[in-house]
């Protein structure tokens, strides 16, 4: 520690002693040590070159509570002059009596204690990891102390970003607020009056602090350490500006599970199309209709991790319900999970059958809508089901048809659990997608910094897909609807 100089050294008997036990026993110890300002501190031995002779000890302490305070003084001087400038915004302006003012400093006041009381919270969370890995450190590692002197500070490391990921939500919210209160006082001609505008902001000041907290401040958490090599094992984080942008593009994992993603997602229009063809059977009212609907709908509200489970015994190629009626046909058996040719199809089908009874209840939802005087006019006129399909309900189902397809895509793009469950990414990455290679990176490699860029070019692909759709659709779906 650079603050510890031989004069402290020798003004301070209990830490003298400290040092010469943990010299003598060569193991770690924790103590508060007074010539550090009552930190929290562990004493690790120094050896010599080859490891054998204790020559000293090292000291690793945190950094005292004083130090924390400057950075969120400034976050809560951020919020007092966010806050000052809302009332004196609507004071100058002369839109309220004072009274509303009070009203909408009260709102935002609610939002500013609610986004410096969840930092707040992460920010204790963190502190109390922090001194329970100090103590955990010094009664149960073997610490292994080299000639440069490097020690995993708990400071240093994964605990304290938990105090970053906090300060980040505490100026994310400020910036939501601000945001929010601006978007408020732009839009007051909707309003009849400005106590409305003041009651709906503190009606959704809770969830805008939620948001912000737990949403938009992890999003720029993963943002910010992304330009960083953040690995969890290790205490040096240091910034490496695009490099992990620029290793994905050298990385022939990530264009395979790229690829993989975009295979898989051509389940989507296979699955649209087989549940538009089972709306249109059962949107009919006849008996027993009700039941076939629910046994449908049952496979997406069950747990997927138990249907990838189940579906993992019916591909068994050994004993699996697939392989034997296959064989009924002289066909098989099939290794539909272990042959890099067949694993991602198995995976397709699973989730055609997974998502095909959602999708139908929405397409029952969109024929429901449309007006059967339309049908009954087509049939007067002498048109047939196959012309009132073409000419009224396809034309009249785009919306319901965008939805479903952009959501569809949009989970697609997020698939995991059953990979994860059925396959693991592999034989030979056929199945790995984007997700599972970010999950890999992040909790089998604890490299954090480059899973968070994966994500990022993950949102980047769903971004430009989704738009690309809008913009596809946008004068279709608005000549259907007008």
């Amino acid at each position: 520690d650079p603050e510890l100089e031989n004069s402290a050294l020798e003004s301070d008997a209990q830490l003298a002693r400290l040092m010469r036990d943990v010299a003598g026993y060569e193991k770690a110890v924790s103590a508060n040590l007074d010539a550090l300002g009552g930190r929290s501190a562990v004493l690790a031995p120094l050896k010599d070159f080859d490891q054998w002779d204790v020559t000293g000890a090292y000291i690793l302490a945190r950094e005292t509570h004083a130090e924390r305070q400057s950075p969120w003084m400034i976050a809560v001087a951020m919020l007092a002059v966010l806050l000052a400038a809302g009332v004196f915004h609507l004071v100058g302006r002369g839109r309220s009596s004072g009274d509303t003012g009070m009203g909408m400093a009260a709102a935002m006041g609610t939002a500013a204690a609610g986004i410096v009381g969840g930092a707040a919270i992460l920010m204790w969370l963190g502190e109390r990891l922090a001194n329970e890995a100090i103590s955990e450190t010094a009664h149960s590692l073997e610490w292994v102390v080299g000639q440069s002197g490097d020690l995993l500070a708990p400071e240093g490391g994964f605990f304290a970003s938990l105090e970053l990921l906090a300060l980040l939500a505490l100026a994310a919210g400020a910036l939501a607020v601000a945001l929010f209160y601006l978007y408020s006082v732009s839009r007051l001609r909707h309003f009849s009056s400005l106590r409305q505008a003041v009651a709906a902001a503190g009606f959704l000041a809770p969830s805008l602090v939620y948001l912000a907290v737990f949403t938009i401040g992890p999003v720029l958490f993963a943002f910010f350490i992304s330009f960083h090599r953040w690995e969890v094992l290790s205490a040096e984080k240091p910034f490496i500006g695009l490099a992990n942008y620029a290793e994905l593009l050298s990385d022939p994992v990530f264009w395979t599970s790229l690829l993989n993603t975009l295979i898989y997602s051509l389940h989507v229009p296979v699955t649209m199309a087989i549940a538009l063809a089972l709306a249109l059977a059962l949107q009919h009212k006849i008996r027993g209709v009700t039941i076939l609907r629910t046994l449908f709908f049952l496979p997406y509200i069950t747990s997927f991790v138990a249907i990838s489970t189940v579906w993992q015994w019916l591909y068994n190629s050994d004993f699996g319900l697939i392989n034997y009626i296959l064989s009924w046909f002289g066909i098989g058996p099939v290794a539909w999970l272990s042959d890099p040719a067949t694993a991602m199809l198995a995976v397709m089908i699973m989730s055609v059958w997974i998502q095909l009874g959602y999708q139908m209840v929405i397409f029952l939802a969109g024929l429901h809508s449309i007006p059967q005087h339309l049908y009954e006019a087509a049939t007067i006129d002498g048109a047939g089901p196959l012309t009132r399909f073409r000419k009224i309900t396809l034309p009249l189902l785009r919306p319901t048809v965008f939805f479903i397809l952009v959501t569809s895509i949009i989970n697609s793009f997020q698939v995991f659990t059953y990979v994860y469950v059925m396959t693991q990414g592999g034989p030979l990455h056929s199945t790995e997608v984007l997700v599972y290679h970010i999950y890999k990176n992040a909790w089998e490699y604890f490299r954090m910094g480059y899973a968070s860029a994966l994500s990022w070019i993950l949102f980047l692909l769903i971004l430009v897909v989704t738009l690309a759709q809008f913009a596809f659709f946008r004068k279709r779906i608005e000549a259907a609807t007008a």
